[in-house]
């Protein structure tokens, strides 16, 4: 019911908007296999850490020797 009233909401407002048969669920084990397929193909490493030691200044250093090598989430223009 939520998902049908969400897509009417986006459709009313000139989206274009298509309702997943079975919802969120389904949406889910539908994309699954596709994320862990494009994540098994690529090298990638979290970075985590405390609040001002220095994450985003280390992602933009890496950004400017590889360019479109780092993806910062905090950041909604991302990547760096």
């Amino acid at each position: 019911m939520r998902s049908r009233s969400f897509t009417n909401f986006l459709a009313v407002n000139d989206f274009d908007a298509k309702q997943v048969v079975g919802g969120y669920r389904s949406f889910r084990s539908l994309l699954s296999p596709k994320f862990e397929a494009f994540f098994n193909s690529i090298s990638c490493l979290a970075l985590g850490g405390l609040t001002g030691v220095g994450k985003t200044m280390l992602l933009h250093m890496l950004a400017q020797r590889i360019p479109s090598s780092a993806l910062d989430l905090e950041v909604p223009h991302s990547p760096v």
